[in-house]
This record gives C-alpha cells, structure tokens and sequence, in this order.
C-alpha cells in the first residue's frame, strides 16, 4: 500500500444528529476543477502527466471532441470497447498524487453514455489496485438500471451496495447522448452517492469494514466507451472545514447543511 489505512470510531464523525444550520459557502474547501479545454490535459499527449492508467486497454484513453455535446468539446475517454473486464475494475484512469489526493472528499463529473447499456462511475481512496472505493452506475435503456459500491481492501472486494432504480425515478434512459452528473462523497466511514442531485437508493452507507485512508480519485468505465467532463473534487481533510451539501433535491432545508469534521480525531 502507498498509504497507511487509518481506522476511527464511528463517533468521531459527527454526522446524522450532529448536522448544523448555518450559512452556505461557510468553511468549506475550495474545490479542485479540470474540464478538457482549459484547467487539464486539453490533448492526448498531456495526459501522462495527470493520470495514471490502468485495467483493461490501458493505453487507449484520449481527449477527444464529445460529439452528443458540441458546446462542450474535449472531454476524456476510453477509445475501445469491447474486452473481458473484471466486475469491480474497468477501464480505469486515476488523477496523480500530486495533483489531488485526500482522505474525506467529494467528487462530481459530468458522463455522456454512447449507447444503451453503459456503465461507468468514480473512484475515491485509490490507494492502489488492492485497495480503493468505486461507484459504478449502470444505465440501460430498460427498468434495469444499477447503482453499485465496490470497496478493495487489502485486495479482497466487496460489492456493499447493490440498487435497482426505476429510470422515471431518476431520469435515466441509458440512450446515447445522454448526460448526467454523478456525485460520490466519503466523510469516514460514511458515504454518499447522487446523479443529477437526487440520492441514489442505498445511500448514505456506514461502512461496518471502511478503507479509511488518504487517496486518489478516477474515472472507471466498462461496455460502452463513455465521456468524462467538468470534474470538481473537494478535500475536506484540513482542520476546521465543514462540508456543505449542494443537493438540494434531497435536502430539507434545500441550503446551509453542513457536516462538522472534529479535528481532534
């Protein structure tokens, strides 16, 4: 492992009864941002220096045009499809170290499906291959469409969620040219998982055996090669920041709730 896993009592994190009202935007971290035009890797030949890559076809991920978004150009993705691919590891494209890493963090990115049975998600805490959190959402173009959080611990994984959900719910199709946002949170042993700001079913988890360790985040993708955009990762790991959530849809009240962190943990 790259990093030590560091284990702390569920009463450390002060969530669920401890959640306070105050104004929004107060004491949270500033966010780290890459879209494929300006703040990252805008062709193929920079993305070595950003991401590291890994699963199957590792070398096949490009900067490329989305073409179901014109007004948004260059996104990331994988140019292949098809390939044996394990069920908790995909086609993989980790952030490097040096460009973020954290323990309690949030991360949104914008995926376009190109077809009608894809699936795709974000990792978080990729300490490496072994070990690691992965939401992966699967849309089709049926009532079969899947949420899943995989953990990697030590290299044994386990899949610890497992959601159906309708697609009126959620408004998924599973069509090409679709796109969604897709939001996964890990604050301790507790997480969080969204598309376009409504809960996913199964979330909040506690995680009874939790990976608590400080990480990369990545992009994961099986089936249908998919696009990756408008990334925005937030480390709340330093003393004293609070974590405020912007998901009004599932949220009364829809502002101002926020997660204390204790610094003395």
């Amino acid at each position: 492992m790259l990093c030590s896993t560091r284990r702390r009592s569920n009463a450390c994190w002060l969530i669920g009864a401890a959640l306070l009202l105050v104004a929004p935007g107060v004491g949270q971290a500033q966010p780290f941002e890459i879209d494929f035009d300006t703040t990252g890797p805008t062709s193929d030949v920079e993305l070595d220096a950003w991401f590291d890559f890994f699963g199957f076809d590792p070398l096949l991920w490009i900067v490329d045009p989305n073409p179901h978004k014109p007004e948004s150009n260059n996104s990331l993705r994988i140019d292949s499809d098809g390939g044996e691919l394990t069920d908790d590891f995909s086609r993989v494209a980790i952030l490097k170290a040096d460009r973020f890493e954290a323990t309690n963090v949030e991360v949104s990115v914008d995926i376009t499906w190109d077809g009608d049975d894809d699936r795709s998600g974000i990792y978080l805490r990729f300490v490496d291959e072994n070990n690691y959190y992965y939401i992966l959402v699967e849309g089709d173009d049926d009532d079969s469409d899947q949420v899943r959080l995989y953990r990697k611990k030590d290299g044994v994984v386990e899949r610890v969620i497992n959601e159906n959900f309708a697609e009126t719910v959620l408004n998924i199709d599973g069509t090409a040219d679709e796109t969604h946002r897709i939001t996964f949170r890990a604050i301790g042993d507790q997480f969080w998982g969204y598309i376009d700001g409504l809960l996913f079913p199964g979330f909040p988890f506690v995680d009874p055996d939790p990976l608590i360790a400080s990480g990369r985040i990545g992009f994961g993708e099986q089936t249908n090669p998919c696009f990756f955009d408008n990334l925005v990762a937030t480390s709340f790991d330093a003393p004293g920041l609070t974590l405020a959530s912007t998901d009004v849809a599932v949220i009364d009240p829809p502002v101002g709730l926020v997660v204390s962190i204790p610094t003395d943990c």
